[in-house]
């Protein structure tokens, strides 16, 4: 397996400088974590595309959008993530205005089994002194907000897709490109080493 579900890089405030001179547009990035805690640190990022082969990586950010989408505030959201059971994800998609495509996420107990285990280990939900520091939108209201705010206006987009196959990346850019929506930041962590990508082909996505 190529992917990691759970993040596996625990200082992404080591981009902060980078992240707070973005420009607006659409965070692009791979994996699951790393794109919700790019987008709520960059500077006026309005969009996010996460981009993964893994199904399971693409499973999880849905669930996530779609939680982040169903909680009011960020106490809930810890909530709902960590501790809320399948009954309560379904009765209060059920009442709240989220999109159709969460409501069905949420009332699937398939995905609630695979929600919990995708926290099993999860280092952000319990980071140690040194993770996460000043980058944990699960700790912080403003990170939180701007986070939510995103998927609140539909605007968090999970891809199953291979970066490898120049099919795949055409289809992406081709999608961009039609939304009128500017690059903010392409985020493609370590795809430029093996066994993801080559540097060759790393170029190319680029």
């Amino acid at each position: 397996d190529k992917s990691y579900v759970n993040p596996n890089e625990t200082n992404p405030e080591h981009a902060l400088d980078i992240l707070s001179a973005s420009p607006g547009g659409v965070y692009v990035t791979v994996g699951t974590e790393r794109g919700f805690i790019g987008a709520s640190l960059a500077k006026g990022i309005s969009h996010l595309l996460m981009i993964d082969s893994n199904p399971a990586i693409v499973l999880y950010n849905k669930i996530n959008t779609a939680l982040l989408q169903l909680a009011e505030d960020r106490a809930e959201y810890v909530h709902l993530r960590l501790e809320a059971g399948p009954d309560e994800w379904e009765t209060l998609a059920a009442k709240r205005r989220i999109p159709s495509e969460s409501k069905q996420l949420l009332s699937d107990i398939h995905s609630y089994d695979k929600w919990r285990g995708f926290q099993k280990g999860n280092k952000l939900n319990e980071p140690g002194p040194e993770d996460f520091i000043g980058s944990n939108y699960l700790k912080d209201d403003l990170l939180f907000q701007k986070i939510k705010a995103i998927a609140d206006r539909q605007h968090v987009r999970a891809v199953e897709a291979d970066l490898e196959r120049a099919e795949d990346v055409s289809t992406v850019a081709s999608a961009l490109k039609k939304s009128g929506i500017k690059l903010g930041v392409l985020d493609l962590s370590n795809t430029y080493d093996d066994p993801y990508l080559d540097q060759s082909a790393f170029a190319k996505v680029v």
